[in-house]
């Protein structure tokens, strides 16, 4: 018969290490995500949450906001334009966390190094026979080291 003290270390150690390889899977999930991914998702979780201000503030890029001043941003945002950027970020995510292919998602760089684009290769395909209001590209830049929203079509 083994000593109840060694069963329960053994159930311990084993509990622990469960422990550790869930959270380490969990980090390394977060950790493959790339800076304009992650980017990404920080906007999305705000989009469903509905705080639309805080996106404009710490989200939108200088030059977006030249364009748009906060209120404009926020109506805009709650209107079915707002709704049609929260779907092609639920799409963009997606097809990243499905790791599709080329022929679902184009993930790159733009010619200048620090604006990077989401493209959903089908809707752009579809061009002037895409259905009116759905989106299908979603572009980043950086700026001071974060990635910002730039500009959706």
């Amino acid at each position: 018969m083994v000593p109840r003290r060694i069963v329960v270390v053994w159930i311990c150690v084993v509990c622990l290490f469960t422990l550790l390889t869930g959270v380490t899977r969990a980090a390394n999930e977060t950790d493959r995500d790339t800076p304009q991914v992650a980017a990404i998702r920080s906007i999305h979780s705000a989009l469903l949450k509905g705080d639309h201000a805080a996106i404009y503030v710490d989200w939108c890029h200088p030059h977006l906001q030249k364009q748009l001043d906060e209120n404009e941003f926020v109506k805009g945002m709650e209107s079915d334009f707002g709704k049609a950027v929260t779907q092609l970020f639920t799409d963009v995510l997606k097809a990243v966390d499905e790791k599709a292919g080329p022929d679902e998602v184009l993930a790159q760089p733009q010619e200048e190094e620090d604006q990077y684009e989401f493209i959903l290769v089908p809707l752009e395909k579809q061009g002037r026979g895409r259905p009116r209001g759905v989106l299908w590209h979603l572009e980043l830049q950086l700026h001071k080291g974060k990635w910002k929203l730039m500009d959706v079509d």
